[in-house]
């Protein structure tokens, strides 16, 4: 965010840092796809706020989301994510 991204951008950006630099085979599914699930969230000074996970759904099926509570009310918002899971 130091470089003016966007929460949900910045968190990508980590979430690709990780997928590149993993080289494990034992934590690798595949080629440069981590074997792991990781999920960042971030704000910025302005309130902005934003979330990414390594995958776009978890071992079960379910969506990556996760909660936000503002002037619009609670609920729920789904992640930027950096690789579809295949079931």
């Amino acid at each position: 965010m130091r470089q003016g991204r966007h929460p949900a951008d910045a968190c990508l950006e980590v979430l690709r840092r990780i997928a590149h630099t993993t080289r494990e085979r034992r934590l690798l599914a595949g080629p440069g796809r981590p074997n792991f699930g990781i999920t960042f969230y971030a704000v910025n000074k302005v309130g902005e706020y934003g979330a990414a996970a390594m995958d776009d759904k978890s071992p079960v099926g379910k969506r990556a989301q996760f909660a936000v509570a503002d002037a619009r009310g609670a609920r729920k918002e789904d992640c930027g994510y950096l690789f579809q899971r295949r079931l």
